[in-house]
């Protein structure tokens, strides 16, 4: 996993542990894989680090997310376009669609909108693009109830 835009700062993550890519029982797409970190992995930085001034603080529900005006600036962190953020286009049942400016080895990327006191929220992972103007991304609260787990950031508080 690369922990920074230039691909410099590498994390060696475990095994994969599952993978899953299919549709939910309420007709949402999922497409997601599952690694566990060690403690001394989770305590690190560059789980909550997005950006300066910018730390990832929970996960967006569905419906918090489709009642997003069209618009609202939506974020990505391209392991190779690195932090880009774009309007807000429609957010469906199963997935988010945004202007974003995703590149070929973007997929994966956390997506997320930030408020004004420069806390994120994650709302899923890029799935679709690369274009500047209709990247996709599959919601990350389903997939994270159906696995049973949390983000480790969201301090055990659940999705909002």
């Amino acid at each position: 996993m690369y922990t920074d835009a230039e691909g410099a700062g590498r994390l060696n993550l475990s095994p994969l542990q599952n993978a899953e890519r299919g549709v939910d029982d309420a007709g949402r797409r999922y497409d997601a894989a599952l690694f566990f970190l060690s403690p001394a992995q989770q305590e690190a930085a560059y789980g909550t680090v997005i950006n300066d001034g910018i730390r990832l603080r929970g996960v967006m529900s569905v419906p918090s997310a489709k009642a997003l005006p069209a618009g609202t600036p939506v974020c990505m962190n391209g392991s190779r376009s690195g932090l880009t953020c774009g309007p807000l286009i429609a957010a469906g049942d199963d997935q988010l669609e945004w202007g974003g400016a995703a590149v070929q080895g973007d997929s994966g990327a956390p997506v997320f909108v930030v408020n004004s006191s420069g806390d994120a929220q994650a709302i899923g992972m890029l799935h679709g693009g690369p274009s500047d103007t209709d990247n996709f991304a599959t919601y990350l609260a389903p997939v994270l109830e159906r696995l049973k787990v949390r983000l480790i950031v969201d301090d055990k508080k659940g999705i909002s």
